[in-house]
């Protein structure tokens, strides 16, 4: 289960990021930055989803 939500982090992370870039440049600026932090915010869930696992797996 915590492989499948790790996973699914790094793909929602790669695609807001990729979408952020990709985005219209005329209105697309807040939208940019709104992918830009849920990619951030994605990156940091994926990482503790990784403690998690590792804690889970010392008991």
């Amino acid at each position: 289960m915590l492989d499948q939500a790790d996973g699914l982090a790094l793909v929602c992370a790669l695609a807001l990021d990729s979408a952020a870039y990709d985005g219209p440049d005329d209105d697309g600026e807040v939208l940019g930055e709104v992918t830009r932090m849920c990619s951030r915010l994605l990156v940091e869930a994926r990482k503790a989803i990784r403690v998690a696992d590792d804690l889970l797996a010392e008991l």
